[in-house]
């Protein structure tokens, strides 16, 4: 037993005075960012970096504690880009591993990050959404969080932009209420906060209404009566459940004068106008019979 104790501490000894290769997250920090900096491009939070050392002081240096760059903004930040060369990345790496270390790969060989002072700028967020509800559904709201979002770059690049838009997002036969998660169209050289809105579609079933509307003439001449025969037609539409009680919106039912022809008996009732939340609006009276009456002038 004595035996294999000393065999073990003796094995161990040897091995920590070999080399190996091994691979470390080395963490970015960069310190003392004034307030009114906004980096536009993505910060690297770490670099995966290969390093060839004896195998004692990658213990000590990578495992037994977190390898971290610390950089000071002032001393790589200049006139909008923070930049650290390979040369000086390399020696920050070098001086968390110790000098004897080789560094053998890195994720990226150097840092160069564009960053801006001015104010950021609140735009309005268009959603380019297409959605389905599902038979005998409709989707009564669509809420958008946030409606605005805030951009930062150069104050040229601002100037320039009034709205953003998000990627386009589809979704069919939606049955029950749902959030979805949609990103906005990046634009170069600018940093969006947040680069990404909530879309809530509300999913509500539809209810049958009826209604009597009067049928309207239009485009009469002005020394002629077109007299229609009903006048009235029983309306039939759908509602969304929660604005069944509403009060009855305006529908407009029209005959067109312009579409009588010589010979004809009736005139084809048409739906012009009703509110937008209604739903497969129909007239039950399809054509109406009419008669034309000349106005006697003085």
């Amino acid at each position: 037993m004595m035996f294999l104790i000393v065999s073990s501490i003796f094995w161990c000894i040897v091995t920590l005075d070999d080399d190996a290769l091994n691979e470390f997250d080395v963490k970015i920090s960069i310190n003392n960012v004034p307030k009114n900096v906004t980096f536009i491009s993505d910060v690297p939070s770490i670099i995966h970096v290969n390093v060839r050392d004896k195998v004692s002081s990658l213990i000590s240096n990578g495992i037994l504690k977190k390898p971290t760059i610390q950089l000071d903004f002032d001393k790589y930040a200049d006139r909008g880009v923070f930049r650290l060369s390979k040369s000086e990345l390399d020696a920050s790496l070098r001086s968390i591993f110790g000098n004897s270390a080789q560094i053998a790969s890195a994720s990226r060989d150097s840092i160069r990050l564009n960053y801006t002072t001015y104010p950021g700028k609140r735009v309005k967020v268009i959603v380019d959404a297409n959605f389905t509800p599902s038979l005998g559904n409709t989707i009564s709201s669509q809420i958008i969080a946030p409606e605005s979002i805030t951009l930062y770059s150069e104050a040229s690049i601002l100037d320039t932009i009034k709205v953003v838009r998000t990627e386009k997002i589809v979704r069919r036969n939606i049955s029950d209420d749902t959030e979805f998660q949609v990103k906005i169209i990046p634009i170069k050289g600018v940093k969006m906060i947040p680069d990404k809105v909530s879309i809530k579609a509300t999913v509500e079933p539809l209810v049958l209404k009826k209604t009597v509307v009067e049928i309207t003439p239009k485009n009469v001449p002005a020394d002629e009566n077109l007299m229609i025969f009903p006048n009235k037609s029983e309306v039939s539409y759908f509602v969304p459940m929660s604005k069944f009680n509403d009060p009855i919106g305006d529908i407009i039912l029209q005959v067109d004068y312009n579409t009588i022809r010589p010979n004809d008996s009736k005139i084809k009732v048409k739906v012009s106008s009703f509110p937008s939340d209604y739903i497969n609006v129909k007239a039950t009276t399809d054509s109406v019979e009419f008669t034309i009456v000349k106005i006697a002038t003085k």
